[in-house]
């Protein structure tokens, strides 16, 4: 039977489903079968532009068949590799290189391969999550996320699949660290390989940085000439020499958007990274950044200097700032901006403020801004930054 509804117009079908919680809106689509076609793209565009897989047989299959659905496969934007109930890779024979990267042609990778050059062609960004998975177990029957990484990029090298963004985010799920055994760094030297990372516009790097892995994801990010958005969280492993090495190339992507994390710095490292994007960088986000510098550089000659060296900035967030003074106080907090958190001037707008109890008591150890009065808001960032 069909609805009265279905005599509306697809539009107001569409306004109807933007309301309702996604359950209401999955029974709407079984009242009839007009209204489940009216929704259709509604809920394709809202619900589909992201899905995930395991890598395993079974959670491909899955994948190839709702990628042969015409009018949802053109919706899927990014793949979301993450360990699920199993872990990833099983239902597949993974045969390895005596040097413990796998060894191609394995089926399961052929299988994602024809997935994404035959069928979801706008699936171009790829997240891939740490699992629980011990690293340093090689086994036949399943992966690690080490291994995804390896497959992804395996591909791209041998097809020159052109991606969007690409995120490794190893801090918040698993070990924290990419097992370098796993990647087939020869493949990411090949032609083919760097031409489709010239289409990379994100870069997320979130994961232990080992003396093992430091080349490879220079390497990424060097490679990536029309990168715009880059997030780097080190988890202070090395990060004073990868930034250096950044900072220090002939040739580098003109950044709109930088976001750092657990590094350690000195005040003339940083300084002279950001200056790279001083025609371009537009936000910056620094978080759990520590100043290790003899020369007695400090955080407040660093905020009042982004005026100058950052004049396109647009948005910035700092959260828990701080200097490496043994025997002395080195927390950042901004304790004046509880009482006046405006920004004056026109449209000057407000900061948000980033609290935390320290001892007992509450501290605003974060601040974020976004608007067209930035000289001013450094100004009094600078001017406002207290020691605990």
């Amino acid at each position: 039977m069909t609805s009265k509804l279905c005599t509306l117009a697809v539009e107001l079908i569409e306004h109807i489903a933007s309301v309702l919680e996604p359950l209401d809106l999955f029974s709407l689509r079984l009242v009839c079968k007009g209204l489940n076609e009216k929704t259709l793209h509604y809920f394709a565009r809202t619900y589909l532009t992201t899905v995930q897989t395991d890598l395993s047989y079974k959670s491909l299959k899955e994948l190839k068949e709702l990628s042969a659905h015409e009018q949802l496969s053109h919706h899927i934007q990014t793949l979301l590799i993450k360990e699920g109930l199993n872990d990833i890779g099983r239902g597949f024979l993974w045969n390895r290189h005596p040097s413990d990267h796998l060894l191609a042609p394995l089926s399961g990778i052929q299988m994602l391969q024809d997935i994404l050059l035959n069928n979801l062609v706008n699936c171009r960004s790829f997240h891939i999550y740490g699992a629980h998975a011990e690293e340093d177990l090689y086994e036949s029957d399943w992966l690690t996320s080490s291994d995804a990484i390896a497959i992804i990029l395996t591909i791209i090298a041998e097809t020159s699949l052109p991606i969007r963004s690409f995120y490794v985010d190893f801090r918040k799920w698993g070990t924290g660290k990419v097992d370098a055994k796993r990647l087939h760094t020869l493949q990411y030297q090949k032609p083919e390989f760097r031409t489709a990372w010239t289409h990379l516009q994100e870069l997320c790097l979130e994961q232990s940085m080992t003396l093992d892995t430091f080349d490879w994801a220079l390497r990424l990010v060097l490679c990536a000439t029309n990168l715009q958005k880059l997030t780097l969280d080190f988890e202070f492993d090395h990060s004073i020499s990868f930034i250096d090495r950044l900072s220090s190339t002939d040739s580098f992507p003109k950044l709109q958007e930088l976001k750092l994390s657990c590094a350690y710095v000195t005040v003339e490292l940083i300084s002279r990274f950001l200056l790279r994007f001083r025609d371009s960088l537009r936000a910056l986000l620094f978080r759990h950044i520590i100043i290790d510098d003899d020369s007695g550089g400090t955080w407040i000659s660093v905020l009042s200097n982004l005026r100058s060296n950052l004049p396109l900035l647009e948005s910035i967030c700092v959260n828990h700032l701080k200097e490496f003074k043994p025997g002395e106080k080195g927390r950042i907090t901004f304790p004046a901006l509880s009482d006046n958190p405006v920004v004056p001037g026109l449209q000057g707008g407000r900061f948000e403020l980033i609290g935390k109890k320290f001892h007992g008591s509450p501290r605003i150890f974060g601040v974020s801004y976004c608007g067209p009065r930035m000289d001013v808001a450094l100004e009094i960032l600078a001017r406002s930054a207290e020691y605990i």
